[in-house]
């Protein structure tokens, strides 16, 4: 079964056919990193340093919003804003549980990728897809927020954080 992922991101429309992400861009695996210089390593106790964010990078079929992606990371277009949920399922219904805001947002890279179906690991998800495409979004502001599910099921309370990284503080 594929991922219950979808990325909105402004001006760009996927093919999603859920009701509630319709035209979104559909992702099957995502990753991210955040780091902290701090200075234990350099014999200087243990002081923080400076924030480090990588890339959110994004894995998806090659849909509708090709073009698009490649249009905007070739002519360095900022989008204004993005958002990435996940769903899991709660009862019959499922619940958005995590979701990544992202503001001032630069596609950094676009790589389609082929699946050499002839390898005996590929899962049948993968056969279907045929091709895909890595995206990288580059960013200069985030907020995460978890939302907890309650013993009964639905939505419970939320957690959350965010970070101006071009200033260097929370947000």
């Amino acid at each position: 079964m594929p991922a219950d992922i979808f990325l909105k991101i402004d001006g760009i429309k996927g093919e999603s056919k859920d009701d509630k992400h319709k035209d979104e861009i559909e992702i099957q695996t995502w990753a991210w990193e955040i780091k902290n210089t701090g200075s234990a390593h350099f014999g200087s106790g243990m002081g923080a340093g400076k924030m480090q964010a990588g890339d959110l990078l994004l894995e998806k079929r090659i849909d509708v919003s090709t073009p698009a992606l490649l249009r905007a990371c070739a002519t360095g277009k900022h989008i204004a804003s993005a958002t990435l949920v996940a769903r899991k399922d709660d009862g019959d219904k499922k619940l958005e549980y995590f979701k990544i805001e992202l503001k001032d947002i630069l596609i950094s890279s676009v790589e389609s990728v082929s699946i050499d179906l002839t390898k005996s690991d590929i899962t049948k998800e993968q056969r279907a897809f045929g091709a895909l495409e890595r995206v990288s979004l580059n960013f200069a502001e985030f907020k995460v927020v978890y939302i907890t599910q309650t013993q009964g099921g639905g939505s419970g309370p939320q957690v959350e954080f965010g970070y101006n990284i071009a200033q260097n503080k929370t947000a």
